[in-house]
């Protein structure tokens, strides 16, 4: 189970990363996407991932009590990824939302990651 939650979460750390360049590439260009083209499948996938993630998530903080997250987090981040895969894509959406957003969500999965590491060490 925690070898499946590190890979998970480094495929949620993939997807920040993709999704912080696809904002920035559209701000620079000003090119909002095709919401059924792009938009919708790219969030689908995510959403999708996003799902086991956070269930593999909670099970594992439930299992090992740890001072360092929360069952809360998970939820917070789990909300901000899914938010900021579809916001990436229009060049009009917040620039400090978004990119506190996105940092939030990142050390949340980077956490839990280094916990996760940890524990099976």
């Amino acid at each position: 189970m925690m070898n499946k939650l590190a890979k998970h979460s480094k495929e949620m750390l993939m997807h920040l990363e993709w999704i912080e360049k696809r904002y920035i590439d559209g701000r620079k260009e000003n090119k909002k996407a095709d919401f059924f083209g792009e938009v919708k499948p790219y969030a689908d996938k995510v959403k999708q991932e996003l799902d086991v993630w956070k269930e593999e998530a909670l099970h594992f903080l439930q299992s090992k009590a740890t001072k360092k997250l929360w069952p809360m987090q998970i939820n917070s981040a789990y909300d901000q990824i899914e938010t900021c895969s579809i916001q990436a894509f229009y060049p009009e959406t917040s620039k400090s939302r978004f990119t506190n957003q996105l940092q939030s969500a990142k050390y949340v999965v980077e956490t839990l990651l280094r916990i996760v590491e940890e524990s099976e060490v």
